[in-house]
């Protein structure tokens, strides 16, 4: 059975914690994080604390492009450059080998084979500048929409509905608290609008799937299961979708040289291998085209009373080529 440091003031940072207890850590004072474990959500959620705690862009490598990039120590008369953060997914224990020559940058390993006993948490655990988290199902934690909403003007009881409303969807919560920063000061005057229950259906994943490959059989059995209260936040998060997607265009000749970490919203490592294919089925003209067809449905469902058969006929033909 592993033990997990416990926090205290009274002695040196605990090294290995649980996910609940990551949120309690004073995560300034370490370069390497290891998140382990077997849920990748909570290897999201675990990753995106810590990004924004530390205030960093996010670049992501793989393992085997880690360890063949040169590495060196700054020289004495260099200027210090500002930190990066480089997340590298599905990690080793060929890690180990090379581990010490990495420059003195932050890093977030990931692991989804490392378990408790594991070379690689033994190494975390015990190194004084790296913390080892497990990763594990774990519910929605309070803490985490305090620091999804920090800096934020919230009043304490909308922050609890954000909580409630989006204990079990924590990607509806995020894209609520993007919805919160367009609005701005005046975001808790459209509380029903964004604590409505907008908890998609499964479908939503083979829907965007469908509309980025433009693929019409996908697209007709995706609609078939939408309701009318999963439009408005369907269109909004389509809409930030394709607003990547016209981002990644100067990738479209060489998806695999693609900037993740330059991004202006993160693209998490499970959803880039989507954004690269849709490159193959979009162009700029096009994607341009289709955020003024989003912006005109969500116009017609609010004031025309556009109905579900002409909802999902518009996008059927939006994403036709």
């Amino acid at each position: 059975m592993t033990t997990f440091c416990v926090i205290s003031d009274a002695e040196s940072p605990p090294m290995k914690l649980t996910f609940s207890a990551l949120f309690q850590a004073p995560l300034k004072k370490y370069t390497r994080f290891f998140i382990y474990g077997n849920d990748p959500a909570v290897f999201e959620r675990a990753g995106t604390f810590i990004q924004q705690t530390l205030s960093l862009k996010r670049q992501i490598k793989t393992e085997a492009e880690l360890l063949k990039s040169p590495h060196r120590s700054q020289g004495l008369f260099e200027e210090t450059t500002q930190a990066s953060l480089t997340l590298v997914p599905h990690v080793t224990d060929a890690l180990l080998k090379q581990i010490e020559t990495l420059p003195d940058d932050v890093f977030i390993f990931i692991s989804d084979k490392a378990r408790a006993q594991s070379k690689l948490v033994t190494y975390f655990g015990q190194h004084p500048q790296s913390l080892a988290i497990a990763a594990y199902a774990t519910p929605l934690l309070m803490a985490e929409v305090e620091a999804l909403t920090n800096g934020i003007p919230l009043s304490p009881p909308f922050k609890k509905e954000l909580f409630t409303t989006y204990k079990n969807d924590y990607a509806g919560l995020l894209n609520a608290v993007e919805t919160i920063k367009l609005l701005g000061e005046d975001a808790e005057a459209y509380g029903p609008m964004i604590l409505a229950s907008t908890a998609l259906p499964e479908s939503t994943t083979n829907l965007l799937d469908g509309l980025f490959l433009r693929d019409p059989q996908k697209l007709t059995a995706a609609f078939s299961s939408l309701s009318p209260t999963d439009a408005i936040p369907l269109l909004r998060q389509l809409t930030r979708s394709f607003l990547t997607l016209l981002e990644l265009m100067p990738y479209r000749s060489s998806p695999e040289g693609i900037k993740w970490q330059s991004l202006s919203t993160p693209v998490f490592f499970k959803e880039q291998p989507r954004f690269e294919a849709a490159l193959t089925r979009w162009n700029g003209k096009e994607i341009l085209a289709f955020l003024n067809k989003l912006l005109t449905l969500e116009r017609a469902i609010k004031f025309d009373n556009l109905s579900m058969a002409q909802f999902s006929e518009s996008l059927l033909k939006g994403a036709a080529r």
